[in-house]
């Protein structure tokens, strides 16, 4: 009798000692996702991501949104990912130059026809693949790839000619070919992370800002340079990228479900990049901003010289200069289709 109590007693102590695992294998999955801006198709992005992953996996998967820099600079958010700190950021490809020089491919002004046909690039197989596995060796996986918006300028000053920028202090992201731009316009090309560029304005450590008008508008930069130049002279592209440890330690049956989710995400965001775009710019005037326009003619000298810049930059580095072209290849095609 005493010796069944004891084996009884045994059984439900191993019971219990099971029941923290059991709770354990039932807790969802935490994906943490940051960027560095606010109230634009990066945030919507993820937004979007987090509700499609939480159906498809039925909240195994739980996916919490961090925008405005909440985790910390565009680079450490990097950073943060390749060690499965954070599972993903979004973020412009070119903060990711410094991993991979080929990040940047997109960052080349001149290359696009519109919006549509900018999106049709990126969709494009062959590239996308290719683009989104850059990062692998690097601990990154991307799952999305998309529009954020042209590019352009806010100001201090209403610039319309090449050589308005002439002496200009401008925030750029941290890779070559936007800085060979700037450069190239006479300015002094200054890489900072979203979070700094307002105070930077409102101090005169900076004149301007080349970014695209959701993210302008998004971080309120028209309260340090009001003017918004509307050169269009290219694209602000984003990138999703999540911890490829953090994919890899999923269960095999939800991995697909993440990858199937970034896709959806990409394809329902492009709606909203440009609903995005043109309520960015009227939200702009109403917050006291002004646009500006180019005349054809403004234009025209404006890409005159900023086109040269592309073939310039790539050529110096035979990997990006293999995207580059894999790039305009794409082009074409999507031209074509």
């Amino acid at each position: 009798m005493k010796r069944r109590n004891f084996l009884a007693a045994a059984v439900v102590a191993a019971g219990s000692l099971c029941l923290p695992s059991v709770a354990l294998a039932q807790e969802p999955f935490v994906m943490k996702l940051g960027t560095g801006t606010l109230n634009d198709s990066q945030h919507e992005w993820m937004n979007t991501f987090a509700r499609i992953l939480g159906d498809k996996s039925g909240g195994r998967i739980k996916v919490e949104v961090y925008p405005a820099s909440q985790l910390g600079a565009s680079g450490r958010m990097i950073e943060q990912t390749q060690m499965n700190l954070i599972q993903g950021v979004v973020t412009p490809p070119e903060f990711l130059a410094g991993i991979d020089s080929r990040f940047q491919a997109l960052a080349a002004p001149g290359l696009f026809d519109d919006l549509a046909h900018t999106q049709r690039t990126l969709d494009d197989p062959e590239f996308n693949t290719a683009f989104l596995a850059l990062g692998a060796d690097q601990g990154l996986m991307g799952i999305g790839l998309f529009i954020s918006g042209p590019t352009a300028f806010a100001s201090k000053h209403p610039w319309v000619k090449p050589e308005d920028f002439a002496g200009s202090k401008i925030r750029v992201g941290a890779a070559d070919l936007q800085m060979a731009q700037v450069r190239a316009l006479g300015g002094t090309p200054i890489p900072m992370p979203p979070s700094e560029v307002l105070p930077a304005l409102q101090q005169g450590t900076l004149d301007g800002v080349l970014s695209c008008i959701p993210v302008l508008e998004g971080l309120g930069y028209m309260d340090g340079a009001k003017y918004f130049i509307e050169t269009n002279h290219g694209v602000i592209a984003s990138i999703a990228a999540i911890s490829r440890d953090f994919y890899e330690e999923l269960p095999a049956d939800l991995q697909p479900m993440v990858i199937e989710a970034g896709r959806e995400a990409t394809t329902q965001v492009y709606d909203y990049s440009l609903s995005d775009i043109e309520q960015s710019k009227k939200d702009w005037v109403a917050k006291g901003g002004e646009v500006v326009e180019l005349t054809a003619d403004q234009r025209k000298a404006l890409m005159e010289v900023l086109l040269p810049v592309g073939p310039q930059v790539t050529q110096g580095d035979a990997n990006l200069n293999a995207t580059y072209e894999l790039l305009k290849a794409a082009i074409e095609r999507a031209r074509q289709g």
